[in-house]
């Protein structure tokens, strides 16, 4: 069985049956991937503290034939400073919720894994306001839409013929 090495950021994580728990990566190179990891709800698992909602991890993904498992896993980054600041928790939260939403399959390509890496690494600065941050937010939800295949088109709310708003 081969085993595929991947940088990934862990997006979503559920609990299936009693021990077991099914998460959503969006890795670097194969995309979005859903993974289940036997025992990962136990207290005595390995690999759960790795695989915090937000982290950055190296994983070893083990094909199956209907699911892939995760074999391995190791924290890169855990963006240790958005932790401490509540704002910063919340766009992060937000914006790995979108991410999820806005990521289909293994379409998602390297482009959404460095976005979200990047803003992820500009939030968790601390001398950032929590206006910098929303307007990085704001910014970084545009670009995701862009790199999905949708465009922004502004629309005109002034005429200036009228000099009133529509």
């Amino acid at each position: 069985m081969p085993y595929i090495k991947q940088t990934a950021i862990v997006l979503n994580k559920k609990t299936i049956r009693q021990a077991d728990r099914w998460y959503t990566l969006l890795c670097q190179d194969n995309g979005k991937q859903d993974v289940i990891v036997r025992g990962a709800a136990k207290s005595s698992s390995k690999l759960a503290g790795h695989l915090e909602v937000g982290n950055k991890a190296e994983v070893m993904l083990a094909p199956g034939k209907n699911v892939v498992h995760l074999a391995g896993a190791k924290v890169i980054d855990s963006y240790h400073s958005i932790s401490n600041d509540y704002d910063s928790l919340l766009l992060r939260w937000i914006a790995l919720k979108r991410v999820n939403e806005l990521a289909y399959g293994t379409e998602a390509t390297v482009d959404f894994f460095d976005a979200l890496d990047d803003f992820l690494s500009v939030v968790s600065k601390e001398d950032k306001s929590w206006s910098a941050k929303v307007l990085l937010y704001n910014v970084f939800i545009m670009h995701l839409v862009t790199i999905a295949g949708y465009q922004i088109v502004p629309q005109q709310y002034f005429e200036p013929q009228n000099a009133s708003f529509l």
